[in-house]
């Protein structure tokens, strides 16, 4: 047989592992917005199964015997089809790491921490969530064994980011971190008006906010969770969720950054797309692209001169006697808060790097699982000068630990940096990128994003992506010099 032939039955194999990922994902995301309560022990059962199968079908000795005889001769290939077989011997070699024991264990033991967060969320209580972290720092740990770093966080940062470590986020978060008490320093004192909207509103509003930076919603949906995220449960079914609040515009801002997230996938090129797992996409690219639509077009006065309009069209009695000006200034206001997914475009790369040192002291320092609230606490205080009531708006308020994905956390601030890194190339390249703002051209800038961030980044990680793209390394300077620029007094 020949290596073509061979290409082509281990593509097909790996097309229906990726549909059976697919269906782990659509349960999954049944799980977060439909499933009713009493369903979760059953929902746990189910995803175990499916990530044992999963797994199973990844680490076969018939798909490792077809990818090690066509690794063996990539020179036959074509190169995108080289990029592909690489990334797929590199996610081999992982999953031949892990049992199907482990697998199944992982699964079940993060579908049980789904369902403990949420009450302990609403309870405001860490306690009825902690033994579940516990079995999941355990397992984390278990892991840098498996993957022959153990507990060095290194190896749980390169399993969602090939190649990154320790030693290429620590002087960047340190010159944001430098950065952004520079900014704080300079920054008035100001009050956070609450904007007072009907829920109803705001979903319409969002749908509105998708299509207008091109979300195909004939390819997407979009639904109402605890917490917003973005799943592809089908080769054109990539579907948004929202939170919504009445007395904040949070989910205008999460519409535009979980659209962001499946914009990406929707401009990801299918013939590679359809064979890969959720696992497999480069999670700072992810990140970048919903920062930018969120922060760097979304937050523009550009992005809301025809929008703030419709807003005051309908609702007079919130937004009718405001101005335009008035209006930015609020969602562009700096104040340190709580919340991250709430916190301004300045103050939320501090939420980050909390959360990375943190889940380093978890895995390399020792800390214990029940001192993480009072370790969240001080942090807070001291990097935001914020101090959490309660665990439901300190330790508890995001989702990520109790589905495992430590390592996760970092991509967001680096997410951020690529961002500005890709516009100010953007920029670069057309330098008539305000005519294109001021005409509300996304689809001009979608195309361009698809063409050099989306479909090469199908098959490429960030860190290679941006020097390809660029010609440098991630490079912190961009973003702090967006962040400078913008809110300098």
């Amino acid at each position: 047989m020949s290596i073509q032939s061979k290409l082509k039955q281990l593509k097909q194999i790996y097309a229906e592992i990726t549909k059976l990922d697919q269906i782990s994902c659509l349960v999954s995301w049944d799980q977060e917005t439909y499933m009713p309560p009493k369903a979760a022990a059953g929902r746990s059962e189910q995803l175990a199964i499916l990530a044992k199968i999963i797994h199973q079908k990844n680490t076969s000795p018939q798909l490792g015997q077809l990818l090690q005889v066509i690794y063996e001769n990539l020179d036959q290939l074509s190169t995108s089809d080289q990029r592909f077989i690489r990334q797929k011997y590199r996610q081999w070699q992982l999953n031949t790491r892990f049992s199907s024991d482990f697998v199944s264990l992982w699964s079940s033991t993060t579908s049980q921490a789904i369902e403990a967060w949420k009450i302990a969320k609403a309870k405001k209580d860490f306690s009825l969530f902690a033994p579940f972290l516990h079995k999941i720092v355990d397992l984390l740990k278990q892991k840098t064994q498996i993957l022959g770093q153990p507990n060095n966080y290194d190896a749980l940062l390169d399993y969602y980011e090939p190649n990154l470590t320790k030693s290429i986020i620590d002087p960047i978060f340190e010159d944001i971190k430098t950065a952004t008490k520079q900014i704080l320093a300079n920054v008035p004192d100001t009050h956070c008006e609450k904007f007072i909207t009907p829920i109803k509103w705001q979903k319409s509003f969002t749908q509105k906010l998708l299509s207008i930076i091109g979300y195909d919603f004939e390819a997407g949906r979009q639904d109402q969770v605890a917490h917003p995220f973005m799943t592809r449960v089908g080769d054109n079914d990539i579907r948004v969720t929202n939170t919504f609040h009445t007395n904040n515009l949070s989910s205008l801002f999460s519409a535009l950054h979980e659209g962001g997230h499946a914009l990406y996938e929707q401009g990801m090129d299918l013939e590679y797309i359809q064979l890969l797992t959720d696992d497999e996409r480069s999670l700072v690219i992810h990140e970048s692209q919903s920062r930018f639509w969120e922060n760097i077009i979304g937050r523009s006065e550009a992005f809301w001169r025809p929008l703030f309009v419709d807003m005051q069209t309908d609702l007079p009695e919130v937004f009718g006697k405001m101005s335009l000006e008035e209006f930015l200034s609020k969602i562009n206001i700096i104040k340190p808060s709580l919340i991250r997914v709430q916190a301004d475009e300045v103050t939320y790369n501090l939420h980050i790097i909390i959360r990375y040192e943190i889940e380093k002291m978890l895995i390399e320092q020792g800390l214990k699982v029940n001192e993480v609230p009072q370790v969240w606490n001080q942090k807070y205080q001291e990097y935001l000068g914020v101090m959490p009531a309660h665990d439901g708006e300190g330790c508890l308020q995001d989702v990520h630990w109790s589905i495992g994905n430590f390592g996760y956390f970092p991509t967001y601030t680096l997410g951020n940096v690529l961002s500005a890194q890709i516009w100010n190339y953007y920029k670069k390249q057309n330098p008539n990128y305000q005519d294109i703002l001021n005409q509300q051209d996304y689809p001009a800038i979608l195309f361009w994003l698809q063409k050099n961030v989306h479909k090469p980044g199908t098959l490429t990680g960030a860190l290679e992506l941006v020097k390809s793209l660029t010609g440098e390394d991630l490079n912190a300077g961009h973003l702090i010099d967006y962040l400078e620029n913008k809110y300098k007094t």
